[in-house]
């Protein structure tokens, strides 16, 4: 049986609440056949509804910067043929967001994120966070398959790297000279290409677009 495997795009957004960014996302996504649209600094509030949002023919998931504070927050917005759930059991105080994506036999679990260059944290304790949630996934399915995706910006991510032997797969600059958004997987050969491409959405970081070499449905599963 052929593994699905989800076509992904990695948007560092500067606001979906701008007038033209939900039509351009709308393009966006339909013209590079998207799957899976992970998208960072989506500066949304409550009072924004999702509806208003989010593309015909997806479902989203967000999490908006707390406390009604200005700029931040993660989306996460998926095809209707696939099911998206959120992980409630992984809350957390960052802007990160846990969600499960179910095709007909393909589980995925994926974590947006954003970190902002001067955190009201410590960047110590959001590497916790995301070592642990991956260990607690992991102990539960032993071949569960993360990713971690959106924008971290000088996060020292190597010890998380190491630690649940994951690979960061973005090796194009994003913004100016500088890797700021990521893609890390423990499914390496499920995404071998991550290309910088201009966004439709207007930003000052390049969207990355991760297909995977096998044209969306020619993995074939071992026996």
């Amino acid at each position: 049986m052929s593994r699905f495997i989800p076509t992904c795009i990695l948007i560092n957004a500067r606001s979906l609440a701008k007038p033209e960014a939900c039509p351009s996302l709308y393009l966006e996504l339909n013209t590079h056949n998207v799957d899976v649209a992970i998208v960072s600094e989506t500066w949304l509030k409550p009072t924004i509804p999702s509806q208003a949002i989010c593309p015909h023919g997806f479902t989203v998931i967000r999490k908006d910067r707390p406390h009604d504070r200005q700029g931040g927050g993660v989306a996460v917005f998926c095809e209707n043929d696939r099911k998206l759930e959120s992980l409630e059991e992984f809350s957390n105080p960052y802007e990160c967001l846990w969600t499960k994506i179910t095709t007909n036999n393909s589980i995925f679990y994926l974590l947006a994120i954003y970190h902002p260059p001067s955190p009201e944290y410590q960047s110590s304790d959001l590497l916790d966070f995301l070592t642990d949630s991956c260990e607690k996934l992991l102990s539960l399915e032993p071949n569960a398959k993360l990713i971690i995706a959106g924008d971290i910006n000088q996060l020292g991510i190597k010890p998380l790297l190491n630690y649940h032997s994951l690979v960061q797969i973005v090796n194009v600059s994003t913004r100016g000279q500088k890797i700021l958004d990521v893609f890390i997987t423990n499914a390496t050969n499920f995404w071998n290409n991550a290309k910088a491409i201009k966004s439709l959405v207007r930003s000052d970081h390049l969207a990355v677009l991760l297909k995977n070499p096998w044209s969306r449905l020619k993995l074939q599963e071992k026996p």
